[in-house]
């Protein structure tokens, strides 16, 4: 699977790259297109990742490795009943950021979904997930549709909020990690 990523065309392809502080790489080719690399050794800083859905459905595809992730279920419990966390809006966006209201949530998971190379995964927009630790080196191939809200909810049971974008690693690095994800 892996003699798909041609390296020299990945970065001349390529639009962007940066570490998100959940513990991957994104190469984007695209704005519906873009490229994940994961290894054990590539830590995330906002441990454990959030609960969280998207702003758009997407299909994934496995290249290599294994990609794990948890699905959930979140209900509203701002007027009563058991809560677990909160729920918030959020935006990558500086110019449109998102409302700051939090609101109290039950979150519930409901199964953990193990993917090999060669698999694929669709995962609509409203549907929260997780992605667990890499536990070897895997690039998942990501192709996102329209984007149907403006901000993505994250669920967090955290009293701190740890931005995933605050810490920013050089381009070269991010190319030395990539380069040793592909050859692994």
């Amino acid at each position: 699977m892996t003699e798909l990523i041609d390296l020299k065309t990945l970065q001349e392809r390529h639009t962007k790259i940066h570490f998100f502080g959940l513990g991957f790489i994104q190469v984007k080719v695209s704005d519906k297109e873009r490229f994940h690399f994961y290894h054990p050794e590539l830590s995330a800083f906002v441990p454990p990742e959030e609960i969280h859905n998207h702003r758009y459905d997407f299909t994934s595809r496995v290249l290599k490795g294994c990609f794990e992730h948890e699905i959930y279920s979140v209900v509203d419990r701002s007027t009563a009943g058991i809560r677990n966390g909160k729920a918030r809006e959020v935006s990558c966006d500086p110019n449109e950021p998102a409302p700051e209201a939090e609101i109290d949530v039950l979150a519930t998971k409901l199964t953990t979904v193990r993917l090999k190379a060669g698999s694929n995964y669709d995962l609509h927009s409203d549907t929260f997930h997780r992605v667990l630790p890499a536990t070897e080196p895997t690039i998942t191939h990501l192709t996102r549709g329209e984007k149907k809200t403006a901000f993505a909810t994250v669920v967090s049971t955290a009293e701190e909020r740890v931005c995933p974008f605050s810490r920013n690693l050089e381009e070269t690095e991010l190319w030395d990690w990539v380069k040793k994800i592909v050859e692994a």
